[in-house]
């Protein structure tokens, strides 16, 4: 990235975020009814659709969801579509995530500019012999969002480390739908079967005070220093704030923890 455009990123950047009520989501994870469910052709996770494996995916070994995540992404190296467990439309391997995701309050309400403010996130491995990755939105370029439709689109520069340095996509163009639900609002229908029927209740149950739920795709452009090529993305992303924790214990594991 030039001197140039980094001063004018960091320009658009103070202006987006000034005055902005910014609040951080949690990515919902640790829930034992989810270990080793895969999304399907509904490319939703907790749902009678669910592939439901332990054992990695046929094709390229994506790593099963042993973290008990609503988060993922799926990928498309364009090699061998539509594998078992991950939504068909050519996506090959997927990563399930945990992390976290920030969203613009007002922008949620008023619309306006991005919704997505920031967002970290750790993936487990796509293929075999990957291995586990982080990465993260560098910078926030644009983006815009209507409440009313719940569509949203966002340009960000993304950087990630996978298994090396960090490298960077600039320009990484993500559209799709966003819904972002306060407590006091829960128990009312959105006319969205998956938010209704699953996600909703699960936000119930876990005591959580709101929930953010993203739809996105799009496509990665190659990384900068070649780590990376271009690859379309499919990813769907579950916060909750202040959430009761779904992970369960016993005796014997309060007892290794002294």
């Amino acid at each position: 990235m030039s001197v140039l455009r980094t001063l004018l990123t960091c320009t658009l950047l103070f202006a987006i975020s000034a005055g902005a009520q910014e609040v951080e989501f949690t990515l919902v994870s640790g829930d034992p009814g989810m270990v080793n469910h895969w999304p399907d052709a509904d490319a939703h996770i907790g749902t009678v659709d669910d592939h439901v494996s332990a054992s990695c995916s046929p094709r390229h070994c994506s790593g099963t969801n042993a973290l008990g995540s609503y988060s993922y992404n799926a990928f498309d190296f364009g090699v061998f579509p539509d594998d078992t467990g991950i939504p068909p439309g050519g996506y090959e391997a997927i990563s399930f995530l945990e992390g976290t995701v920030s969203i613009d309050m007002d922008v949620a309400v008023n619309g306006g500019g991005p919704l997505v403010t920031a967002m970290s996130i750790s993936g487990t491995e796509p293929f075999n012999g990957h291995g586990a990755y982080v990465a993260s939105i560098a910078v926030v370029n644009s983006g815009s969002y209507n409440p009313a439709g719940k569509a949203f689109t966002l340009n960000v520069d993304l950087e990630a480390a996978i298994g090396g340095p960090p490298d960077t996509s600039l320009d990484f163009d993500l559209s799709g739908t966003a819904w972002i639900i306060d407590a006091a609002d829960f128990g009312n229908i959105t006319g969205d079967t998956y938010l209704d029927d699953v996600l909703l209740p699960r936000a119930i149950a876990q005591s959580a005070t709101s929930l953010v739920y993203i739809r996105m795709m799009g496509t990665v452009p190659p990384a900068e220093g070649g780590t990376w090529g271009a690859m379309p993305l499919l990813a769907e992303v579950l916060g909750f704030t202040d959430a009761v924790s779904t992970e369960t214990t016993d005796w014997g594991t309060l007892k290794a923890n002294y």
